[in-house]
Parts: C-alpha cells; structure tokens; sequence
C-alpha cells in the first residue's frame, strides 16, 4: 500500500459477506458453532450501530474487513480479516491504521484479540502491530471438534 491506506467504516453487508467468506478467511474465524458459509447472512450485525466493521482500502480496493464490538463503554474487541494479496507489511500498515481510527471515532481505551492458538499468524499479525500478550484463556474455541485455547491480546490508546 505504497500511497497509504485509508479506513472506512461500512454498511455494506454483501461486502462484509464477501469478504468473511472468503476462502482463506472463513475457516479461520468460524468455530464449529458458525454457519456454512453459503448460509452467513450479516445483513443484522451490519444494522447494529454498536458494531463497527471497517474496511481498510489500498489503491481504492478494499483490502480486508475489522470487526469491531464494545465490551463495555472502553474496551473493545477486533477480529481481523485480511485478503490474500494484501498480507504482509501492507496488514501492519492497515492494522496500524485501523487501531488510530478506533481510538480517534470511538470511546474506547483498549482494544483486544482474541486469537486461537492453532492461528499462529493472527498471534504473530497482532505482536507485530503492537498488541501485547496479556493472558489465556483455556479451552475457549471449539473447531473441528477440539477445544483449543485462546490467546487474549491488548493494546491501549496512549494516555
């Protein structure tokens, strides 16, 4: 993304759709309680003011979808989802650019992830944008049968 990337937040919820059910997405952010992915329908979650889904563009094309959700009034969760062709340094740089617009357009204070530990590349996707390991949270994912444990990662709007 040599020109930069610019996030927006969408409503869009084909576009959501099409980018969680992606090939090479989908399986890594459904656990065995997720529908097939022909059946995902996130035309509700998109209406939910409370949510945020952001889209990071790179050269006017949409390079991956956040989804963002409060805990509380300052702690919010994000789920990353990056297409294919744009993994790498311009991920680091979308997520960089991800967490300024949370804590620029919303309340919150500290942002976490939850990562399963079979998804080494999301845990090492989240180090290397500044997300701290702060705790586990043991056998919290069920896919495939397996209950596998979480990884609970934050970082924390500069005081």
């Amino acid at each position: 993304m040599k020109d930069g990337v610019r996030i927006e937040r969408t409503f869009d919820a084909e576009l959501v759709r099409k980018i969680l059910t992606h090939p090479q997405i989908y399986p890594h952010v459904s656990d065995d309680g997720s529908p097939p992915p022909e059946e995902f329908d996130p035309r509700e979650s998109v209406r939910n003011d409370a949510m945020y889904f952001l889209v990071p563009m790179a050269a006017e094309r949409p390079a991956g979808l956040y989804v963002i959700y409060p805990h509380n009034s300052i702690m919010y969760e994000v789920h990353a989802c990056i297409l294919p062709e744009y993994r790498g340094a311009a991920a680091r740089e979308a997520a960089r650019a991800m967490v300024q617009w949370v804590f620029a357009h919303t309340p919150c204070r500290k942002l976490i992830a939850l990562v399963p530990a079979f998804n080494r590349l999301a845990h090492q996707y989240a180090r290397r944008v500044g997300f701290m390991d702060v705790g586990v949270i043991t056998r919290s994912y069920l896919k495939a049968g397996v209950l596998y444990d979480q990884h609970l990662l934050a970082i924390e709007k500069e005081r």
